[in-house]
C-alpha cells in the first residue's frame, strides 16, 4: 500500500494540475488578445431603429428586503414603455407577495405593462417559475434578474446591442458582467468578489471571443425567445438551470456573446454559511448538468479543443473533490517519507498551481487599472483560504450531483435577510451543514499534522502548500459555528419570536 499511495497522489494531481493550466492558459489567452488591440472589447451602441419587444422577468423567493427595491429598478429602465413587459415571478411564503402586488398595482396605476404571477407550488424552483412566465408572455427577449439585483437604467438598451450587430441574428444570449455593490463590507466579501472578477473579467471574455463554451450566469442576461424554444426550454431536472439551458442551445448552434463594460451591481453574501450554500447549490447542479451534458459534448460536431473546454468548463467544481483526496493522501505521504516521491515528476507540477491565483491577479489588473487594482490583489491569500475552506461541502455536493441524488433547492440567504442564520433552514439541511462543520474541523486538524510532519522532514513547499488548507478548513468550519450560534442567539433574544427549544 505504502508503494500505490505516491501514484495515487500523483495523478490526482496530474487531474487538478490540468483545471490548473487551463486557467492559465485563459490567461495567457486574455493577455495575447489585449496585445493584439481585442481588448478591452468596445462599448456596445444602442440596437437602431424599432425597439424590440422585451419581457423583464423578476425571480423573486421570500426576498421582503428586496422586491420594492428590484421592482422599481426594472420599471425604472430607459425603455420605450409600450415595448416593455415586466413579470414578478414570485413563489414566495412570507411578507414578499403582499409588498410586491402593493408595487406592481403602484406601478399599473401609473400605466406600466407589469403583472405579478404567485405560485404556490414551487414546481422546478426557477426553472418552473421562468417556464411559467414565458407560457404568459410573447416577447422576443427575456431579461432575468434575481432580488439581490440593482441595474441601472441604461442596462437593457446596451445589452440588446449584440443581437443586432455583426453576426446577431445567431446570438441566443448575452451575459453581462456583475459587480459588487457590498464587496468592502468584510474580507469574506472581498475574497468573494476578487474570485468572481476572475470568471467576468478574463474567462467570460475570451470564451466568448474565441466562440468556446460559456454559460448564462443565472442573472444579468438577456435570452432570445427562439433560442430558448428551440434549446428545448427551462428544465428543472438540475440545480443549474442555467448552465444546463446554456449547453443545450450552444449545441443547436447558438451563439452566447459576453459584455464586460455593462455592468449590475448585486449583493454577496456576507455569512460563511450563506456562502457554503450557494456554493454547494452551484457545485451540485454543475455535476448534475455533467452527467446529461457531457456526453452529448463529446458526440457533438465540434472540434476537440472545444470539446475539452467545454468538458473542463461544466465540470470545474469538481476540483474541490481534488484538493479533499489530496488532502487526505498527504499524511500517509508524509509518513511514508521523503524517498516515497523519488522517480515521480510531482515539482512539475506546480506550474498547474499558478493558475488560479494568476486569473485572479490578471483581473483584478484587467478591471480595476485606476482603481487600486494592487490592493485587490492584497487579499488574494484571504481568497485562496475561501477557496480551499469549502472544498470540503463542495465536495459532498460534488458526489451527490454526480450520483444525482435528489435534494430540493435552498435559496442562499441575502445581507439584508433579518437572519441569514442556519435554524431557519430545514432540519435535514441544518443536520448536514452540522455534519459537513465537524468534518472540515477534523480535516483541518489532520490537515495540521500533515504540516508539521512535512516540515520535520524539511519539505517546506508541501508544508506551505498544506497549510494554506488547515487555514481554510479552519476559518470556515469555525466561522459557521460562530454563525450558527449568533443566530440562535439572536432568535433567542428577539421579542416576538419562537424559542428556539420549540421550533
Amino acid at each position: 500500500m505504502a508503494e500505490i499511495v505516491p501514484w495515487i497522489y500523483f495523478g490526482v494531481s496530474v487531474c487538478l494540475s490540468i483545471y490548473g493550466v487551463n486557467a492559465l492558459l485563459i490567461t495567457l489567452m486574455y493577455f495575447y488578445k489585449r496585445a493584439s488591440g481585442k481588448f478591452p472589447l468596445p462599448a456596445p451602441a444602442a440596437p437602431p431603429g424599432k425597439m424590440p419587444t422585451v419581457t423583464v422577468q423578476l425571480s423573486i423567493y421570500n426576498e421582503s428586503a428586496l422586491v420594492t427595491r428590484l421592482i422599481d429598478a426594472a420599471v425604472h429602465m430607459d425603455y420605450p414603455a409600450d415595448r416593455l413587459t415586466i413579470q414578478v415571478l414570485d413563489d414566495s411564503t412570507d411578507d414578499t407577495t403582499r409588498k410586491a402586488a402593493e408595487r406592481v398595482e403602484y406601478w399599473k396605476s401609473r400605466g406600466r405593462k407589469i403583472s405579478l404571477i404567485h405560485r404556490t407550488v414551487r414546481t422546478d424552483y426557477k426553472a418552473g417559475a421562468l417556464r411559467h412566465g414565458m407560457e404568459r408572455d410573447t416577447s422576443e427577449f427575456l431579461a432575468l434578474f434575481d432580488a439581490d439585483f440593482n441595474p441601472p437604467a441604461d442596462w437593457l438598451k446596451r445589452a440588446l446591442a449584440p443581437f443586432f450587430g455583426p453576426g446577431g441574428e445567431k446570438v441566443g444570449m448575452v451575459q453581462t458582467r456583475w459587480t459588487h455593490a457590498n464587496e468592502a463590507q468584510s474580507p469574506l466579501t472581498r475574497a468573494e468578489s476578487i474570485m468572481l472578477d476572475g470568471t467576468f473579467g478574463i474567462e467570460h471574455p475570451v470564451r466568448s471571443d474565441e466562440g468556446l463554451f460559456f454559460n448564462f450566469n443565472g442573472t444579468a442576461g438577456i435570452w432570445r425567445r427562439r433560442c430558448i424554444e428551440e434549446a428545448g426550454g427551462w428544465s428543472g431536472g438540475t440545480l443549474s438551470e442555467d448552465l444546463d439551458l446554456s449547453y443545450r442551445a450552444q449545441l443547436k448552434g447558438w451563439t452566447f456573446r459576453y459584455l464586460v463594460d455593462v455592468v449590475a451591481p448585486a449583493e454577496l453574501p456576507t455569512t460563511v454559511s450563506a456562502y457554503k450554500i450557494q456554493q454547494y447549490r452551484w457545485a451540485k447542479g454543475s455535476m448534475q448538468v455533467v452527467r446529461v451534458q457531457a456526453p452529448r459534448v463529446l458526440g457533438a460536431p465540434i472540434g476537440p479543443w472545444k470539446k475539452a473546454h467545454g468538458i473542463l468548463h461544466m465540470s470545474g467544481f469538481i476540483v474541490h473533490l481534488m484538493m479533499v483526496l489530496i488532502v487526505l493522501l498527504s499524511l500517509p505521504l508524509a509518513l511514508a517519507g521523503t524517498q516515497a516521491l523519488q522517480g515521480i515528476p510531482i515539482a512539475w507540477l506546480g506550474i498547474g498551481a499558478v493558475g488560479g491565483p494568476f486569473i485572479i491577479g490578471a483581473a483584478a489588473w484587467a478591471l480595476y487599472p485606476k482603481q487600486g487594482w494592487w490592493k485587490r490583489i492584497a487579499w488574494m491569500p484571504v481568497s485562496l483560504m475561501l477557496g480551499t475552506g469549502v472544498a470540503v461541502s463542495n465536495s459532498i455536493a460534488v458526489v451527490s450531483g454526480l450520483l444525482n441524488l435528489s435534494s430540493p433547492f435552498h435559496r442562499t440567504p441575502k445581507p439584508s435577510d433579518d437572519d441569514g442564520g442556519p435554524h431557519r433552514r430545514p432540519l435535514r439541511l441544518r443536520i448536514l451543514e452540522d455534519m459537513t462543520t465537524w468534518l472540515e474541523l477534523g480535516l483541518a486538524v489532520y490537515t495540521v499534522l500533515a504540516v508539521v510532519l512535512n516540515i520535520e522532514m524539511g519539505m517546506w513547499a508541501q508544508a506551505f502548500y498544506l497549510s494554506i488548507f488547515a487555514a481554510g478548513f479552519s476559518w470556515v468550519a469555525l466561522a459557521t459555528r460562530v454563525e450558527g450560534i449568533y443566530a440562535w442567539l439572536k432568535r433567542w433574544f428577539s421579542p416576538g419570536t419562537v424559542n428556539p427549544r420549540t421550533e
